[in-house]
């Protein structure tokens, strides 16, 4: 069975923070940007929007830096209890 391993990049307003083992670039990245919605209609465009973001604020271009090349882009919306992915 193959080991399988973790990469984590948090980051909020308050700080970012990357481990990143050698051994597993290459692998896919999976981008995720989360918005709340003001009311349950609102939530494609919320998802929309988060995955939009991840385009305009560039986040693959660290990544890509450190040598990955592929990713998986998710926007998350929420309005209380509910949720809407998209994915690109």
């Amino acid at each position: 069975m193959a080991k399988q391993h973790s990469v984590f990049r948090v980051k909020t307003s308050a700080f970012s923070s990357l481990f990143v083992p050698r051994r597993i670039r290459g692998t896919t990245v999976i981008l995720i940007e989360c918005k709340a919605a003001d009311y349950i209609g609102g939530l494609e465009a919320a998802a929309d929007e988060a995955l939009a973001q991840i385009d305009r604020r560039k986040y693959e271009e660290g990544w890509r830096a450190e040598g990955y090349r592929n990713f998986i882009h998710y926007g998350f919306a929420f309005y209380k209890k509910d949720v809407l992915v998209k994915t690109v």
